[in-house]
């Protein structure tokens, strides 16, 4: 369940979370110990505030990646993924109100949460599973990454063959 950091009780069903015992070893542990800094992340696809939504198809084809973070200067205002392109842009272009020249941000999601590399990997984990999302931006050392569920899943297959 999501939570407010800092809660004693599930706000979903009650349960307490101040009787939680923290794993001291395998696999649990690792995940809780590695921070998010330490695994492989990818250089995101960007594009400007403002830009044609066929750009930014076009750069994501171009890099072989399924997102666009959208910039303002050097601020993430929004995270286009292939399914917002598939769920959005298809209903804009039916819409007899749009002209065609809609921007990016008619099909962004706006203001993505951003998690920070000294943020441990069961926190990445949890909040990938809690919040559905398959991708998430990532500043390390002050820049800006994406982590792909895929990148979580060969970490944890790695730990799963470390364990055996």
């Amino acid at each position: 369940h999501e939570n407010i950091p800092g809660s004693d009780q599930c706000d979903s069903c009650g349960d307490s979370l101040t009787a939680v015992t923290k794993p001291d070893k395998g696999i649990e542990a690792r995940l809780r110990d590695t921070k998010i800094s330490e695994l492989e992340t990818f250089e995101p696809v960007i594009a400007a505030k403002g830009s044609a939504i066929d750009a930014a198809v076009k750069a994501m084809q171009e890099a072989g990646r399924g997102h666009v973070f959208v910039m303002d200067g050097d601020k993430v205002i929004g995270i286009v993924t292939e399914r917002d392109l598939l769920y959005k842009v298809k209903p804009l272009a039916m819409d007899e109100s749009t002209t065609g020249d809609e921007t990016i941000e008619s099909v962004m999601t706006p203001d993505p949460l951003i998690l920070r590399g000294e943020q441990s990997v069961s926190f990445l984990l949890n909040t990938m599973a809690v919040k559905g999302y398959r991708r998430v931006p990532v500043v390390i050392d002050g820049k800006l990454r994406i982590i792909t569920v895929r990148l979580l899943f060969d970490h944890l297959l790695k730990l799963s063959k470390e364990a055996a």
